[in-house]
C-alpha cells in the first residue's frame, strides 16, 4: 500500500486524530511506518480558517494545505471541494500537440480525430 492511495476523512479534528491513531496501530502491527512529509491535511467549509489543535502523524504536526492530489486529481480545498482539471487537460493538449507536430499536416482529418479519441 502506498500512502497516496490513503485518504481519511472526518467530520471532527478530534475524529481525525483518532482515525490516525488507529492506522499507525495497523502500521506498526505490519512494521511500517507513515512518512509525514509526504501527508497533509485539508480542512474545507465554513470553518476552513479555524483554528484546531496540530494533527500529529508519527508525533511529527501534518502541514496544512490548500490543495491535494489524490489518484493522479488535483483537488482544491476552500468553503467548498474543487475538483482542478487543469493539469489534466494540460497534459492532454501536451499530448495531442506532440502528434501533430510528429504527422503535422501530412496526416488526414480522420486518422488525426482517430488519433485524438483514442487518447
Amino acid at each position: 500500500m502506498y500512502e497516496d492511495d490513503l485518504l481519511l476523512i472526518s467530520a471532527t479534528c478530534n475524529g481525525l486524530c483518532r482515525l490516525i491513531e488507529i492506522c499507525e496501530q495497523e502500521m506498526a502491527w505490519l512494521d511500517m511506518q507513515f512518512n509525514a512529509r509526504k501527508s497533509c491535511m485539508v480542512r474545507c467549509g465554513q470553518r476552513q480558517n479555524n483554528e484546531c489543535a496540530d494533527i500529529l502523524l508519527n508525533g511529527v504536526p501534518l502541514v496544512r494545505g490548500k490543495t491535494f492530489k489524490y489518484l493522479g486529481i488535483l483537488f482544491e480545498v476552500g468553503r467548498k471541494l474543487k475538483v482542478s482539471l487543469a493539469a489534466k487537460r494540460m497534459k492532454f493538449f501536451r499530448a495531442f500537440n506532440c502528434i501533430y507536430g510528429c504527422v503535422g499536416a501530412t496526416a488526414s482529418p480522420m486518422v488525426l480525430c482517430h488519433l485524438l479519441n483514442t487518447f
